[in-house]
């Protein structure tokens, strides 16, 4: 239980110091997200455009073309379509089969199994981009798979990330809608995480204000992260509601609050 309780309270990551048969374990059981969401990215709207503009593509230095991009665990790629006058070569490491396809946005799309160790196959200092917008939680050892992804950008490269802060409940029990491994990753490690790795943090932003959002989508039938507008609210409310930020919440008013922190980070 003390254990369980160092996870919970945000002061150790579970999974990060996970032996080889551990990881692979964990790896098996994660590949259940795709029979989770199977249409995401495909016929449902992709609902983190907006989203993503505002707190990290816009954000990006101007450029004519990003030579090599690497979606991390993007699936069928859809978060790329706003830089999609930008991109040349685009690789998708994405661990699923059942989300991959030959194209998007009129562009090919080269996939790569990522290595269950984390390991990336791609070689050190090649990739000028990546995006890596919630994955990393879904994944066991992240300050190692941080350094792979350090280790392949360029320098001066640029990584998004966007990930969950909370802890997404006790992921001991079954949770609705969840894969069973799948947590938070809390604020505090996951910036001595990227800090430690050799990133410098040019923006990191708080988002998903809970249950705002929620509330928003409920009353104006749109996704709330795809609206110009609730993305300066929820930006605003972030930032008010920083004070309550807890790793794992406790009681309703433990849970108002950013869900989600977004980091654009520079090699």
């Amino acid at each position: 239980m003390q254990v369980k309780n160092s996870y919970l309270n945000g002061h150790k990551l579970i999974g990060d110091d996970f032996d080889e048969n551990q990881i692979a374990k964990w790896f098996k059981e994660e590949l259940e997200y795709s029979k989770l969401y199977p249409f995401e990215g495909k016929s449902e709207e992709y609902p983190y455009h907006q989203l993503n503009c505002v707190h990290g593509f816009n954000h990006l230095p101007s450029v004519e073309k990003f030579e090599t991009v690497v979606s991390f665990g993007g699936g069928f790629c859809e978060e790329l379509l706003p830089i999609k006058s930008k991109l040349k070569n685009i690789y998708v490491i994405e661990p699923s089969d059942d989300l991959t396809q030959q194209q998007n946005f009129g562009m090919p799309l080269h996939y790569i199994k990522p290595a269950i160790d984390g390991k990336i196959p791609l070689e050190s200092n090649s990739v000028d981009l990546i995006t890596c917008f919630g994955v990393l939680h879904h994944i066991p050892n992240i300050s190692f798979v941080m350094s792979e992804l350090y280790r392949t950008l360029k320098p001066g490269g640029h990584i998004l990330i966007r990930e969950p802060i909370k802890s997404m409940g006790d992921w001991s029990k079954i949770r609705p809608g969840l894969t069973k491994n799948e947590r938070g990753i809390p604020k505090k490690i996951f910036k001595e995480i990227v800090l430690k790795t050799g990133f410098k943090i040019q923006k990191s932003s708080l988002c998903f204000t809970k249950p705002f959002d929620l509330l928003w989508a409920k009353i104006f039938k749109n996704h709330p992260f795809n609206d110009a507008l609730f993305i300066k609210i929820d930006n605003l409310l972030g930032r008010f509601f920083s004070f309550n930020y807890s790793d794992h919440s406790k009681n309703t008013f433990q849970k108002i609050g950013s869900a989600c922190i977004f980091f654009v980070l520079k090699k």
